[in-house]
């Protein structure tokens, strides 16, 4: 007896999830001759794939956990540039020692140790710029007459130029 085919919504979304799926592996250094073979494979079972082949590859740290070991793994395959320079062995179960090497060989460490620095807030310099501004906001709140008017003659040019773009 066959199942019943899949109900007319889950087309689209289907479709879309395998089109991301061969993007992504596009991306990740494949040919398009090679994105032929996970044709049918949807974006989720794709990554969940990578994540285990990965796993394989790449040996646990003790203080992971098995999400950080799964995405550790995939960043080595992908420094590693695995897809593109093993294509033909990309996702297979049994891949070749070099392979696994090279990915072995990729750190995920920082290249110098880090530093504690001070953080605290400062004042943001902008030099002259600051303090002219500052000046014409103290002489604006002196004067509320000399605010309004440079508010509208302000107003009025942008209303001006709106016009003459509209206009001609």
């Amino acid at each position: 007896m066959n199942p019943p085919p899949p109900r007319p919504a889950t087309f689209p979304a289907r479709r879309g999830s395998i089109l991301r799926a061969g993007a992504y592996l596009r991306l990740c250094g494949l040919s398009r001759a090679e994105v032929e073979k996970f044709a049918d494979c949807p974006i989720e079972e794709l990554q969940g794939r990578l994540d285990a082949w990965a796993t394989r590859l790449v040996p646990p740290e003790p203080s992971e956990s098995a999400q950080q070991h799964a995405a550790r793994g995939r960043a080595q395959l992908l420094l590693a540039r695995v897809p593109g320079r093993w294509p033909a062995q990309f996702l297979d179960p049994s891949p070749p020692p070099e392979l696994a090497e090279a990915v072995q060989a990729e750190a995920l460490r920082p290249r110098r140790p880090m530093r504690p620095a001070s953080m605290a807030p400062q004042d943001l310099d902008l030099g002259p710029v600051s303090d002219v501004a500052q000046e014409t906001w103290r002489t604006f709140d002196k004067w509320p007459v000399l605010r309004g008017i440079t508010l509208w003659l302000l107003f009025s040019l942008l209303l001006l130029s709106v016009f003459y773009v509209v206009r001609f």
